[in-house]
């Protein structure tokens, strides 16, 4: 039963090292095909968009993608705000300033992004 044991430790161990890990190498680019979102922290809830529902946010014009997750600095957080400033005044050009309510009411899943989530209520 202890070797059951070890190996679930190890296993969580390699969990938490992994979602800890910061992926700073993703450069800063919003191209002509596709906006692409930044995003950093903790990994959130189900309904959270992350990088992997890339096949339901690339019909709605854009893509998430994880820049950082346990360990944030600020060049990390300026970058992404930076970013995610540009790709939501596109979607608000191509959608209006409600893209945000619209993508969240017709998939049912929430978006927590930088910058624009944090500034919806003052829109």
């Amino acid at each position: 039963m202890s070797g059951v044991k070890k190996y679930f430790q190890f296993l969580w161990m390699i969990i938490l090292l992994v979602s800890c890990a910061n992926n700073t190498n993703v450069k800063q680019k919003i191209n002509n095909r596709q906006v692409v979102f930044q995003i950093y922290g903790e990994i959130g809830s189900d309904e959270d968009v992350e990088p992997q529902d890339s096949l339901i946010t690339q019909k709605y014009g854009f893509v998430v993608k994880r820049v950082a997750y346990c360990e944030i600095d600020y060049l990390i957080e300026t970058k992404a705000k930076q970013n995610n400033r540009k790709a939501d005044k596109i979607m608000q050009e191509k959608y209006g300033k409600d893209w945000v309510k619209n993508f969240e009411e017709q998939t049912y899943m929430h978006l927590s992004i930088p910058f624009v989530t944090d500034n919806i209520q003052k829109r």
